[in-house]
């Protein structure tokens, strides 16, 4: 049980890591766009 309470975090973490990924990438991606529309 207490093996299971130490993968439980670090699975979190990798889903965290995930979502941040998500949005950084979507962030770069409208970043990109707005100063290609812009030129």
């Amino acid at each position: 049980m207490e093996e299971y309470l130490q993968v439980v975090p670090s699975e979190i973490e990798i889903i965290n890591l995930k979502m941040d990924y998500k949005k950084l990438r979507r962030t770069i991606r409208t970043t990109s766009l707005g100063k290609t529309s812009e030129q």
